[in-house]
């Protein structure tokens, strides 16, 4: 991007045909002759030999005079490296930095006598330079401060400049007025910092200015001001201390109800400026005592151990769904909120974030803080006018509100010519909207063609600021714990107290069913809801979670005929849409949510022949696309959403190829990577990783299976044998604490490791093949170990990611033919619960005790009765008091 002529502020008058003075020859000995040369020469020598810099001031300029004019006029003795013009009532000056301080004596000795004035700058002269410490030096430390920008300077110009010297943590740009601003920039070391005082110091980036580096001591220029009266005013206290410099911002404190003074925080511009004040106004003023103290410095908060995130940083108008998918590599989002900032110019917001344990929030801290998040939100076109004739006027929405006309013309530039332009930004909006004229309405048919759902360039990607929040540190207030002992007294009661459900889907079974588990009494109830989907066939496999719609999960028919929606926030469940692929028995296996604006759900053709995909926010289920499924072929099982490519992937089960659905350009399928050959059923499970990549563990397949953040598929880790060797190995895998994927073995032997980190991949853990089906689910408890419910195994699979070992835990639950294929952690207490597949009871796994036991009443011999178990909504008094919380949480990180 370019941001005006380089080196030269903007908003110097138009450029013309200026007369320059005759620029005297350097060469020549002139000025009297040659009985003056050495004396010039000895002048000159002793002057840059005594200076430490190459400024000069440059005086007596007419008005319409630019800076090429006086790279021109000083290129005879050397190179014009910046220059900036201030112009006055009576006159216009410039300051200019040459090359070196040998060229900037050239210059002066050039140009003495003539037209203009021409000397040395003598602020550098004086022994104390602004900008730094009270001994004149510099104090190295990783917080720079950088003045001199222009006003429309923003955060990802500086993380531009600044991350090529280093790792840039945090930033936040300083606006005073309507021409400039400052910056104060925490880079990630020491090293870093002086690295980029080095490599900036004195150039001219693209917006044109010369940037101002001083290592940042905020106990230095601020001031701490106490014993005000109760009525004075912040206009009164800016006034006081301007008069001492220039005061870039003070804040009149609240006081106490019973105090008789108030107290106030200035910041001056510099540190000597602050002193001055400090020096005149401590004591007795006008009347009141007055105190004033440097501000102390900012005390490192103590860390408390949480599951509570503060997220700062975020891009303007970042979805909550899109945030979600970032933390949900780390473990369980209990909940989250996007806070949207009270100032309309702000380019970021700021979240709250609650993880399941303190050990993925720490870990998603250790991980994020510091990296960058792009939410890239597809363009949105139409005809502009309320009835939307075609014409040449378009309306554009979904653009970033840091996006710049220039950026936005070259984007429709590719379908022909721009007639006008205009951004309509409207403060605290999320996103910024356009009108666009074309020149022909052929054209503007075109760009609505191309560019409806494109990702738009210039897009804001700042960097991530994650830290724990300081809430749950703080003990609440007695009225409200009194308040909230009341309700949980009054919800127990009443049979609603701290209970908590989970729900259960029906493969075989008549309904679902729906498990509510008591913690109080350590007592587990159930009963069969929902709509009644008869004896034969079965029903759904697998449940896909909204993005759009928190709360809300869909289940895709395999051989019923209608999609199901969970409401676990209404508590409500219904098939929605029309009946689907009513030629075929076996239709959609899984599905995956997007993680683009419209959060769509796309589901990959198992028996049926073209995808599926589902609408949550008007309800709205069909089939897409041209047909890619095979007669009685079983194409594709386990799908799975990239948050790096915003692309939904299907694994092949008898397809040779990944299946890529492209929810940006309306759902568009092509297969992908290499062939993966004939064999039949491939893979049926896969995970995303806290890398971002998609891995996959192999069923019949020898290798495991690889999608790259940039959506590239390979084959990586060691080979398992194929089907012939090996067959259904493993089909549940499951991410631990450590970040790294582990997948049960099913016809295996021992547990599979995917190292996601650049390592190697193996098996770990004991041989514990016996022939048989051994577990075919995961899920992680509440103290961060890996639970398998056996399936055709006799005892529970515990798997510890941090020491990476392997044990069988619980009793004997005997040889009974596949008994559970899928657990949950319960959303209350550290209890998981196992559905019944082949079994006649629920199986409940205490992590506390690692203690096993079948629990309820006895559901019948039925065969295959569920296939997925989905943990509802937190009890109510653990959601207030968690909303409370966060409400006390709020308050933003100080720089």
């Amino acid at each position: 991007m370019s941001y005006g002529l380089s080196g030269v502020r903007n908003g110097s008058p138009q450029r013309g045909k200026v007369s320059l003075p005759t620029s005297p020859n350097c060469t020549n000995k002139g000025y009297g002759g040659a009985n003056h040369e050495g004396a010039r020469r000895e002048r000159s020598s002793s002057c840059s030999s005594e200076l430490e810099h190459s400024n000069l001031f440059v005086g007596n300029l007419s008005e319409d005079l630019t800076a090429e004019h006086l790279q021109e006029a000083f290129a005879a003795n050397g190179k014009v490296v910046s220059c900036r013009f201030f112009h006055g009532s009576l006159r216009t000056c410039a300051l200019v930095k040459m090359e070196t301080i040998q060229q900037a004596a050239a210059v002066v000795e050039a140009w003495r006598n003539q037209e203009w004035a021409v000397k040395f700058a003598e602020e550098d002269l004086k022994t104390g330079r602004k900008g730094k410490g009270h001994d004149g030096k510099e104090t190295p430390c990783n917080n720079l401060y950088v003045k001199a920008l222009p006003a429309f300077i923003n955060e990802a110009h500086l993380q531009a400049a600044f991350s090529k010297a280093g790792k840039v943590l945090e930033m936040k740009i300083l606006r005073h007025g309507k021409k400039e601003c400052a910056a104060l920039i925490r880079m990630g070391s020491v090293e870093d910092a002086k690295k980029a005082v080095r490599m900036l110091r004195g150039t001219t980036p693209a917006w044109a200015t010369p940037l101002a580096l001083t290592y940042k001591d905020r106990s230095k220029d601020n001031l701490y001001v106490k014993g005000l009266p109760l009525d004075f005013t912040q206009e009164r206290l800016e006034h006081l201390f301007g008069g001492f410099g220039t005061v870039r911002r003070c804040r009149m404190l609240p006081p106490p109800a019973t105090a008789e003074h108030c107290a106030a925080l200035v910041q001056m511009a510099s540190s000597r400026e602050a002193a001055s004040a400090l020096e005149a106004l401590d004591g007795t003023v006008h009347g009141y005592e007055m105190q004033i103290r440097f501000a102390e410095k900012e005390t490192q908060r103590p860390e408390h151990l949480s599951d509570n995130i503060y997220v700062k940083g975020l891009p303007l108008g970042t979805p909550e769904f899109v945030l979600r998918s970032v933390f949900q590599k780390f473990g369980t989002v209990m909940r989250l909120k996007v806070m949207e900032p009270r100032m309309g110019e702000n380019l970021d917001c700021s979240a709250l974030v609650q993880m399941s344990r303190v050990e993925e929030a720490q870990a998603a801290v250790q991980s994020l803080n510091g990296e960058s998040l792009s939410v890239s939100l597809p363009i949105k076109l139409r005809y502009a006018g309320k009835d939307q004739v075609p014409g040449c006027n378009l309306y554009v929405t979904g653009l970033p509100v840091a996006i710049k006309e220039a950026a936005l013309r070259a984007t429709f530039a590719s379908c022909g010519e721009v007639a006008r332009l205009r951004l309509l930004s409207q403060s605290g909006r999320s996103e910024t909207h356009a009108l666009v004229e074309m020149m022909t309405s052929d054209q503007a048919a075109q760009a609505i063609r191309e560019l409806n759902g494109i990702l738009p360039e210039g897009h804001y990607c700042p960097r991530l600021v994650v830290r724990r929040s300081m809430a749950q540190a703080k003990v609440l207030p007695k009225k409200v714990r009194e308040q909230l002992a009341a309700h949980e007294n009054k919800l127990t009661k009443e049979g609603e107290g701290s209970t908590a459900k989970l729900y259960c889907i029906p493969r075989n079974a008549e309904r679902c069913m729906e498990l509510k588990v008591h913690e109080a009494g350590k007592t587990v109830s159930y009963d069969s809801v929902g709509p009644f989907f008869g004896k034969d066939g079965c029903k759904y496999i697998s449940v896909c979670p909204s993005l759009v719609t928190p709360g809300e999960f869909y289940c895709v028919p395999y051989d019923c005929d209608k999609v199901m929606l969970i409401d676990i926030e209404k508590d409500t469940i219904k098939q929605v849409g029309d009946i689907l692929a009513e030629d075929k028995v076996t239709k959609y296996a899984t599905a995956a949510a997007s993680q683009n604006w419209q959060g769509r759900i796309y589901a990959p053709p198992f028996g049926a022949d073209r995808v599926m995909e589902i609408d949550p926010r008007i309800g709205l289920v069909r089939e897409i696309g041209n047909r890619i499924g095979r007669p009685d072929k079983a194409e594709w099982w386990a799908t799975v959403s990239s948050p790096t490519t915003l692309k939904i992937y299907a694994l092949p089960w008898e397809a040779r190829h990944v299946l890529e659905i492209d929810p940006v350009h309306g759902g568009q399928a092509r297969k992908v990577g290499p062939d993966l050959g004939p064999a039949s059923g491939k893979y049926s499970c896969a995970a995303v990783a806290a890398d971002g990549c998609i891995y996959a563990p192999p069923y019949n397949a020898s290798k495991i299976l690889k999608i790259s953040e940039k959506g590239e598929v390979s084959l990586i880790g060691p080979d398992l044998g194929n089907e012939n060797e090996a067959p259904r190995k493993y089909s549940c895998v499951c991410q631990g604490v450590n970040r790294l994927l582990y997948a049960a073995p099913l016809y295996a032997d021992r547990v599979l490791e995917i190292n996601t980190a650049g390592g190697m991949s193996g098996l770990i853990g004991p041989n514990i093949g016996t022939g048989e089906a051994l577990y075919a689910c995961a899920a992680e408890g509440a103290d961060g170990r890996i639970y398998c419910a056996p399936l055709q195994a006799h005892r529970v699979l515990m798997i510890n990611p941090v020491d990476h070992e392997v044990e069988e835990i619980g009793v004997d639950l005997g040889k009974e033919d596949e008994k559970y294929s899928c657990i949950a952690r319960a959303p209350i207490g550290h209890m998981m619960y196992a559905a019944p597949r082949n079994a006649r009871f629920f199986l409940e796994v205490d992590t506390k005790r690692s203690f096993v036991r079948e629990v309820g009443k006895d559901l019948g011999a039925g065969k295959r009765k569920f296939t997925a178990i989905l943990p509802g909504k937190p009890p109510v008094v653990q959601r207030l008091e968690s909303e409370y919380v966060g409400r006390a949480g709020t308050e933003p990180l100080e720089h």
